[in-house]
C-alpha cells in the first residue's frame, strides 16, 4: 500500500476543541475537548471506516486524555512534536501551518 492510499485523521489539541481532519473521507470536523467530545469524537472514528493512524499533536499535556482514550479504544495512534507537522507542511509547499491544514 502507497502512502497516498493510506488513510489518516490529524488532530490539532487546544484546551476546548480538537480539530479533526479525516484524509479518507475529506471532512473537518471540531469536537469540544470533555469526555463527552472525546467519545463522539471516537464514535465518529469507528463509523467513518477503516484508518490507518491517528495523528495527536502534543500540546503541553492537553492531548493526554485524548491520547489515552483513543489507544484504549484500540484505534492506531501516534503522538508527535508540532514543529514535526509544520515541517512536513513547509516540505509540500505549504508556508503556513493552520489548525485546519
Amino acid at each position: 500500500m502507497s502512502l497516498n492510499e493510506r488513510i489518516a485523521v490529524g488532530i490539532d489539541v487546544c484546551k476546548s476543541n480538537l480539530d479533526v481532519f479525516h484524509n479518507g473521507i475529506q471532512q473537518y470536523r471540531q469536537f469540544q475537548h470533555t469526555p463527552a467530545g472525546i467519545a463522539e469524537l471516537i464514535q465518529w472514528l469507528n463509523e467513518s471506516g477503516t484508518i490507518d493512524l491517528v495523528v495527536v499533536e502534543a500540546s503541553g499535556g492537553y492531548e493526554v486524555s485524548l491520547w489515552q482514550a483513543l489507544c484504549a479504544a484500540d484505534i492506531p495512534t501516534a503522538r508527535i512534536n508540532p514543529k514535526r507537522a509544520r515541517d512536513f507542511a513547509r516540505a509540500l509547499g505549504l508556508l503556513a501551518k493552520t489548525d485546519r491544514m
